[in-house]
């Protein structure tokens, strides 16, 4: 059943619901501004990724060890390198969930 359906007044639903849902939109909650837009992928995408997955592992499994420890040392460096912004996107992931976990409980104490 979507949500639609139980949600009948549109104004309502687009108060709770404010952007198109063709696509996987990521929105702050704190202040529900749009982050970003993703589109859904196809049955063909998802089997051409599935595919691509296998391929590459089948390469890497052959892959030389000193080979595999150059690109894990680049990864390593890329993270190093892009640290600050990864640790602020982690930081407002985790107060997001602690605000929704928080608000979960008080609910079930009152409900």
């Amino acid at each position: 059943m979507k949500i639609s359906s139980i949600i009948k007044d549109r104004n309502l639903y687009n108060k709770i619901f404010p952007y198109n849902h063709l696509d996987f939109q990521t929105i702050n909650p704190i202040n529900n501004k749009f982050i970003k837009k993703f589109d859904y992928d196809n049955e063909n995408d998802i089997k051409d990724k599935i595919a691509a997955s296998h391929n590459t592992f089948l390469t890497w499994k052959n892959t030389p060890i000193e080979e595999r420890l150059s690109k894990m040392k680049n990864l390593i460096n890329n993270l190093e390198k892009h640290k600050p912004s990864l640790a602020s996107l982690i930081t407002l992931e985790m107060v997001i969930n602690k605000i929704l976990n928080t608000i979960i409980n008080i609910l079930k104490l009152n409900f």
